[in-house]
């Protein structure tokens, strides 16, 4: 499961890999950015703001300013680059920006695997206590028929009856019940816990997310939570973004308050030869494929 999640942040992380060094300004500490009404306005490029990947000169002054904290060194740049190398101006320019009448059709059967594995939860009698607790925090209205079905077959099919009915999302209960299972078996600690679930459900939450949104909101949100990712992960130095993305959009005033906090303690981001290491094993990988 822990690869599973790997995985779905990596779909998360829609704007891809390969592109040249750019340069932009030394990092420094800058004021903090305040919050910006939505939708985010999506400027054309300019002049002014030619040193930055074209992703990132379509986004609001807010992202833009937040992006040139990141370090500006050549093989810095070269990396942070790769992550916007898919971007088309062109198919950006000419993308609808109408929004759906209605997102994704929700799936509200679980698959063979999904079944399977809710079954181990359910199998498991050491955890039906705090399994039964969770069901009834998720839909109040099934507390009664989970807890008086008495095998695992028919609590699976009562499961199977909340998703349906649509009181809670298929991947809600996938996160509050297997994730949380799996997580505690491996031995995490309850905080642990929570963060794996909550990981996984901001993964499964933006996928779902993205697809209400037109195709030009969805290219310009997927480039802003890119922007987010890059900071918290090699300013802030945390390795989720669970602090500043929430319904898979960006908290891009908090993100920036952090990072100028991290860098106004001193605390480093990566070096050059950091970079230059991504990079080459970057390199290595794709000639390897």
């Amino acid at each position: 499961m822990r690869i599973l999640i790997l995985l779905g942040l990596a779909l998360l992380a829609t704007v891809s890999c390969g592109s040249e060094p750019v340069q932009s300004p030394t990092t420094t500490a800058q004021p903090v950015v305040q919050p910006t009404a939505t939708p985010t306005p999506i400027p054309s490029p300019t002049p002014e703001v030619g040193h930055l990947p074209p992703a990132v000169q379509v986004l609001s002054e807010d992202y833009q300013k937040a992006y040139e904290l990141l370090p500006s060194g050549p093989w810095a740049q070269r990396w942070y680059a790769e992550h916007f190398a898919d971007f088309d101006l062109e198919r950006f320019k000419q993308a609808d920006d109408t929004t759906p009448s209605s997102g994704i059709q929700q799936e509200t059967h679980f698959d063979a695997g999904e079944a399977f594995n809710l079954n181990r939860v359910l199998k498991d009698r050491d955890a039906q206590p705090w399994v039964e607790a969770k069901v009834a925090d998720l839909a109040p209205s099934f507390k009664d028929e989970f807890a008086n079905s008495d095998t695992p077959e028919g609590r699976l099919q009562v499961l199977q009856s909340l998703v349906s009915t649509g009181n809670v999302h298929k991947e809600t209960v996938i996160a509050e019940l297997f994730v949380r299972w799996e997580a505690i078996v491996v031995g995490m600690t309850e905080a642990e816990v929570d963060h794996q679930v909550a990981i996984y459900r901001q993964m499964t939450d933006g996928m779902r997310i993205r697809w209400e949104l037109s195709e030009k909101d969805r290219i310009i949100r997927d480039i802003e939570v890119r922007v987010c990712q890059l900071l918290m992960w090699d300013i802030v130095h945390v390795g989720h973004t669970l602090d500043v993305v929430s319904g898979y959009q960006c908290d891009i005033a908090k993100a920036v308050e952090l990072a100028n906090g991290v860098l106004l303690e001193g605390k480093k981001p990566p070096t050059e030869d950091d970079y230059r290491q991504r990079v080459e094993a970057a390199e290595k990988l794709r000639a390897s494929q």
